[in-house]
């Protein structure tokens, strides 16, 4: 700091140490994320105080944290490429990774009476199932096990392409076809509730990609930025705690979703904007668009919805799929109707991806390009908040606090006449106090 024209170091540990019956958390009071400035660094510290303390505070005091699975064995993403969603999520949960491999106990926990072996009485072995995009068939066993986990109440964060699009593909070819994402959950999840269309939804309203135009005289490589329509910049639903007061959501070749007839209550949490563009499988997409000037009376489909939580009761999605045999046996304990749950639907896989620079793992919603920060991570540790029943934990992420700065210029600059203001004017006013009560 500088204080009359002479310079003072303090060196101090923005850190927090707090324990609890033997059990000890730091918590850090500096919230640094890419792309902040000093002063952007200084709000999002304050405003995450009172967040980092409530959570640190649960973690410590908290004897059973709920469990959180990701499911493999479809070809879904990897630990490395969703490494930051699940870092995120294991400040609160006990984090695992399952493949059912079509094992009856894979996801529930099966209990058999000692007296009458008939009696079986299941019980999820998981809060949240999240199943990030998947990418080959699901066995029908493997189906029926998930929908029997949702049936006993099994709540599932589902992050579903149903086109498959390759970005890396387009550097080496001038153009590549969107071809349709066949895992089988497209079935289940339409008598569940909603409809995922093979289609890719562009917008108007959309980041930003780098082309190479040109090159400098050292050789270096010119980068010109072009709008690329397939990576639309959604502004979440503001009308639900998951998703108010969250920044834009980046999104990579999402599809649009319908809602069926189904008793689930269905509430949209993303949706693109007004000025959309939704073009039909199948797609010819080639980084040529983006040189091309884009008629904006195409974009005329109107918001289309690309993420929907569904709420309430579900038919399974076996119902009257069944023989009778193994509908009465009681191994299975086969349950048609399910207890009160939910599920979230997100028409994108790649909003779940973490990208990397240089070797260094980048934070989710982080555009190493733009350098830009979006709202990705927030948003999707809001959904397995949510389904996890920590809704409690969603307002003091989403807190915003707006910082006023001194002008120091101005401070300097007035002091001399503030401090003659509140030493004078006091001593003042008393003596004219003195004088109207003497007369």
């Amino acid at each position: 700091s500088t204080n009359n024209n002479s310079q003072v170091q303090q060196y101090i540990f923005p850190y927090l140490e707090i324990t609890y019956k033997g059990r000890t958390t730091i918590v850090p009071l500096i919230s640094s994320k890419n792309g902040f400035s000093s002063d952007g660094i200084v709000n999002a510290s304050i405003e995450n105080l009172e967040y980092n303390l409530y959570t640190a505070i649960r973690s410590v005091a908290t004897q059973q944290r709920g469990k959180v699975a990701f499911l493999y064995g479809h070809g879904e993403w990897q630990v490395e490429n969703i490494w930051d969603f699940i870092s995120s999520l294991n400040e609160y949960y006990t984090v695992d990774s399952i493949s059912i491999n079509e094992k009856l106990n894979a996801l529930t926990e099966r209990v058999y009476d000692s007296v009458n072996p008939n009696l079986v009485k299941i019980k999820n072995k998981f809060d949240c199932l999240v199943i990030a995009k998947p990418t080959s068939i699901f066995s029908y066993k493997d189906l029926y096990l998930i929908d029997q986990y949702i049936m006993h109440g099994g709540k599932v964060l589902w992050l579903v392409d149903p086109l498959l699009v390759s970005m890396d593909s387009l550097q080496t070819q001038a153009n590549t076809f969107a071809i349709s994402n066949f895992t089988g959950v497209d079935d289940i999840l339409f008598r569940y509730g909603v409809k995922l269309n093979t289609n890719l939804v562009t917008d108007m309203q959309c980041a930003k990609i780098p082309i190479v135009t040109g090159q400098y005289q050292n050789n270096t490589p010119q980068m010109t930025y072009y709008p690329w329509n397939f990576f639309p910049e959604i502004s979440p639903n503001a009308n639900h705690i998951i998703s108010d007061k969250i920044s834009p959501v980046k999104m990579e070749f999402a599809s649009s979703i319908d809602t069926t007839n189904s008793p689930a209550k269905k509430t949209v949490l993303l949706s693109s904007s007004n000025r959309t563009r939704v073009l039909n499988s199948p797609v010819n997409v080639s980084l040529q668009m983006l040189k091309q000037k884009q008629d904006a009376s195409l974009f005329n489909s109107g918001a289309k919805d690309v993420a929907i939580l569904l709420e309430g009761e579900f038919s399974s999605a076996f119902k009257n799929r069944l023989t009778p045999e193994m509908e009465l046996n009681s191994q299975m304990a086969y349950k048609d109707f399910s207890d009160t749950t939910a599920m979230i639907v997100i028409a994108d896989g790649d909003v779940v991806r973490n990208d990397f620079m240089n070797g260094q793992l980048l934070p989710l919603g982080y555009d190493k390009y733009t350098r830009k920060m979006y709202g990705n991570k927030e948003f999707l540790v809001n959904c397995v908040n949510y389904l996890c029943g920590d809704k409690d934990l969603i307002p003091l992420r989403s807190r915003e606090v707006i910082m006023r700065n001194l002008d120091l210029a101005k401070v300097e600059r007035e002091k001399t006449a503030w401090q003659i203001v509140n030493v004078a004017l006091p001593i003042v006013v008393i003596a004219l106090f003195g004088v109207l009560l003497a007369v």
